[in-house]
Protein backbone atom coordinates (compact mmCIF):
# COMPACT_ATOMS: atom_id res chain seq x y z
CA UNK A 1 0.00 0.00 0.00
CA UNK A 2 0.86 3.87 -0.78
CA UNK A 3 1.94 6.22 2.24
CA UNK A 4 -1.21 7.59 1.80
CA UNK A 5 -2.98 4.77 2.15
CA UNK A 6 -0.95 3.58 4.81
CA UNK A 7 -2.05 6.82 6.93
CA UNK A 8 -5.24 6.27 6.53
CA UNK A 9 -5.33 2.51 7.25
CA UNK A 10 -3.69 3.30 10.65
CA UNK A 11 -5.48 6.15 11.19
CA UNK A 12 -2.67 8.82 12.04
CA UNK A 13 -1.42 12.06 10.59
CA UNK A 14 0.92 12.77 7.68
CA UNK A 15 3.50 13.90 10.42
CA UNK A 16 3.85 10.90 12.05
CA UNK A 17 3.37 8.79 9.09
CA UNK A 18 6.38 10.42 8.41
CA UNK A 19 7.95 9.88 11.29
CA UNK A 20 7.47 5.64 11.31
CA UNK A 21 9.13 5.98 7.79
CA UNK A 22 11.74 8.23 8.92
CA UNK A 23 12.92 5.76 12.04
CA UNK A 24 12.17 2.47 10.29
CA UNK A 25 9.80 1.54 12.96
CA UNK A 26 7.35 0.28 10.27
CA UNK A 27 9.66 -1.88 6.71
CA UNK A 28 9.16 -0.05 3.74
CA UNK A 29 10.10 0.69 0.54
CA UNK A 30 10.82 4.51 -0.13
CA UNK A 31 10.67 5.13 -4.06
CA UNK A 32 12.49 8.50 -3.79
CA UNK A 33 9.45 10.21 -5.85
CA UNK A 34 7.66 13.57 -4.46
CA UNK A 35 4.25 11.65 -4.67
CA UNK A 36 3.96 7.87 -3.96
CA UNK A 37 6.99 7.59 -2.10
CA UNK A 38 6.36 5.04 0.33
CA UNK A 39 5.33 1.72 -0.30
CA UNK A 40 4.22 -0.67 2.81
CA UNK A 41 3.47 -4.24 2.74
CA UNK A 42 0.09 -4.98 4.60
CA UNK A 43 1.67 -7.71 6.23
CA UNK A 44 3.73 -4.63 7.72
CA UNK A 45 1.34 -2.72 8.64
CA UNK A 46 -0.35 -4.94 10.67
CA UNK A 47 2.12 -6.39 12.29
CA UNK A 48 2.70 -2.78 13.73
CA UNK A 49 -0.84 -2.46 15.08
CA UNK A 50 -0.44 -5.73 16.82
CA UNK A 51 3.09 -4.88 18.25
CA UNK A 52 0.76 -1.70 19.78
CA UNK A 53 -2.13 -3.76 20.63
CA UNK A 54 0.23 -6.14 22.39
CA UNK A 55 2.56 -3.48 24.21
CA UNK A 56 0.30 -0.04 24.33
CA UNK A 57 3.47 1.84 26.03
CA UNK A 58 5.72 0.68 22.54
CA UNK A 59 4.96 4.34 21.01
CA UNK A 60 5.01 5.94 24.57
CA UNK A 61 9.22 6.34 24.09
CA UNK A 62 8.40 8.42 21.02
CA UNK A 63 5.72 10.57 22.84
CA UNK A 64 6.09 14.10 21.25
CA UNK A 65 8.42 14.00 19.03
CA UNK A 66 6.01 13.72 15.73
CA UNK A 67 3.68 16.58 16.04
CA UNK A 68 4.57 20.57 15.82
CA UNK A 69 4.82 21.30 19.39
CA UNK A 70 7.79 22.10 20.76
CA UNK A 71 9.00 19.94 23.58
CA UNK A 72 9.09 21.13 27.06
CA UNK A 73 7.58 24.13 25.75
CA UNK A 74 4.26 23.87 26.47
CA UNK A 75 1.89 26.57 25.33
CA UNK A 76 0.84 29.12 27.95
CA UNK A 77 -2.77 29.23 28.63
CA UNK A 78 -2.96 31.64 31.46
CA UNK A 79 -2.35 35.18 32.01
CA UNK A 80 -0.27 34.72 35.66
CA UNK A 81 1.56 38.13 35.21
CA UNK A 82 -1.87 39.83 35.33
CA UNK A 83 -2.73 38.44 38.69
CA UNK A 84 -2.69 41.38 41.92
CA UNK A 85 -1.67 43.80 39.19
CA UNK A 86 -3.91 46.91 40.11
CA UNK A 87 -3.00 48.38 36.73
CA UNK A 88 -4.74 46.33 34.73
CA UNK A 89 -7.75 46.56 37.49
CA UNK A 90 -8.12 49.95 36.83
CA UNK A 91 -7.52 49.26 33.36
CA UNK A 92 -10.93 46.75 33.06
CA UNK A 93 -13.02 48.86 35.55
CA UNK A 94 -12.29 52.22 33.50
CA UNK A 95 -13.39 49.78 30.67
CA UNK A 96 -16.15 48.66 31.42
CA UNK A 97 -17.28 52.02 33.32
CA UNK A 98 -20.65 52.43 30.94
CA UNK A 99 -21.25 49.11 32.03
CA UNK A 100 -24.51 49.29 34.44
CA UNK A 101 -23.78 48.03 37.55
CA UNK A 102 -26.85 44.82 36.90
CA UNK A 103 -25.42 42.79 34.02
CA UNK A 104 -27.28 39.47 32.62
CA UNK A 105 -25.32 36.02 32.60
CA UNK A 106 -25.16 36.61 28.80
CA UNK A 107 -22.89 40.20 28.86
CA UNK A 108 -21.42 38.61 31.92
CA UNK A 109 -19.92 35.26 29.67
CA UNK A 110 -19.38 37.85 27.38
CA UNK A 111 -17.15 40.33 29.66
CA UNK A 112 -15.05 37.46 30.79
CA UNK A 113 -14.70 35.43 27.22
CA UNK A 114 -16.27 31.90 28.87
CA UNK A 115 -19.13 29.93 27.77
CA UNK A 116 -22.65 31.32 29.07
CA UNK A 117 -23.44 27.65 30.41
CA UNK A 118 -20.05 28.23 32.85
CA UNK A 119 -21.14 31.37 33.55
CA UNK A 120 -24.19 30.03 35.05
CA UNK A 121 -22.26 27.21 36.99
CA UNK A 122 -20.46 29.96 38.55
CA UNK A 123 -23.44 31.75 39.73
CA UNK A 124 -25.01 28.27 41.40
CA UNK A 125 -21.30 28.17 43.18
CA UNK A 126 -22.33 31.46 45.01
CA UNK A 127 -18.90 32.79 42.98
CA UNK A 128 -20.96 35.18 41.83
CA UNK A 129 -23.69 37.09 43.07
CA UNK A 130 -26.87 36.11 41.61
CA UNK A 131 -30.89 37.24 41.02
CA UNK A 132 -33.73 36.26 38.81
CA UNK A 133 -35.35 39.09 37.18
CA UNK A 134 -37.15 40.12 34.12
CA UNK A 135 -36.98 36.11 32.43
CA UNK A 136 -33.41 35.85 32.94
CA UNK A 137 -30.38 35.69 35.77
CA UNK A 138 -28.30 39.12 36.32
CA UNK A 139 -24.99 39.47 38.86
CA UNK A 140 -23.18 42.25 39.62
CA UNK A 141 -20.82 44.29 37.56
CA UNK A 142 -18.80 44.40 40.43
CA UNK A 143 -18.35 40.44 41.16
CA UNK A 144 -17.60 40.05 37.03
CA UNK A 145 -14.52 42.37 37.70
CA UNK A 146 -13.21 40.53 40.80
CA UNK A 147 -13.78 37.23 39.12
CA UNK A 148 -11.84 38.54 36.03
CA UNK A 149 -8.87 39.57 37.90
CA UNK A 150 -8.95 36.55 40.31
CA UNK A 151 -6.38 33.44 39.81
CA UNK A 152 -9.07 31.28 39.06
CA UNK A 153 -10.18 33.26 36.07
CA UNK A 154 -6.60 33.74 34.71
CA UNK A 155 -4.38 30.84 35.51
CA UNK A 156 -7.40 29.39 32.79
CA UNK A 157 -8.06 29.85 29.38
CA UNK A 158 -10.85 32.07 28.45
CA UNK A 159 -12.24 32.91 25.36
CA UNK A 160 -10.91 35.56 22.57
CA UNK A 161 -13.20 38.62 23.87
CA UNK A 162 -11.12 38.68 27.19
CA UNK A 163 -7.91 37.94 25.23
CA UNK A 164 -8.71 41.33 22.93
CA UNK A 165 -8.90 43.01 26.67
CA UNK A 166 -6.19 42.00 27.51
CA UNK A 167 -3.83 42.59 23.89
CA UNK A 168 -5.45 45.97 24.18
CA UNK A 169 -3.86 46.45 27.79
CA UNK A 170 -0.86 45.60 26.99
CA UNK A 171 -0.56 47.41 23.72
CA UNK A 172 -1.41 50.43 25.49
CA UNK A 173 1.47 49.41 28.00
CA UNK A 174 3.92 49.41 25.29
CA UNK A 175 2.78 52.86 24.22
CA UNK A 176 3.21 53.93 27.54
CA UNK A 177 6.89 52.62 27.65
CA UNK A 178 7.48 54.00 24.59
CA UNK A 179 6.53 57.58 25.13
CA UNK A 180 8.73 57.12 28.51
CA UNK A 181 12.25 56.55 26.45
CA UNK A 182 10.63 59.10 23.91
CA UNK A 183 10.62 61.43 26.86
CA UNK A 184 14.00 60.34 28.65
CA UNK A 185 15.87 60.64 25.13
CA UNK A 186 14.63 64.11 24.67
CA UNK A 187 15.75 65.48 28.42
CA UNK A 188 18.91 63.91 27.83
CA UNK A 189 19.38 65.73 24.33
CA UNK A 190 17.91 69.03 26.18
CA UNK A 191 20.69 68.55 29.16
CA UNK A 192 23.73 67.79 26.63
CA UNK A 193 22.80 71.08 24.22
CA UNK A 194 22.74 73.12 27.71
CA UNK A 195 25.72 71.76 28.96
CA UNK A 196 27.44 72.44 25.40
CA UNK A 197 26.28 75.82 25.07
Amino acid sequence: MSGSELRQYLHISTRKLKFLMDNEIIPHIDTGHKTFKYKVKKEDADAFLKHIEEDPKFMGKYKGQFNSRQVGKPRVKYEESLIDNQDFREYITKLWKNIPPAVSFIQAAHMLGKRKDLVSKLMEQGKLYRVYASGTWYTKKDDVIEYALSKEHLLHTFGENFKKVIREYRGRKCCECEHKKRKIKREEARRAKKKDS
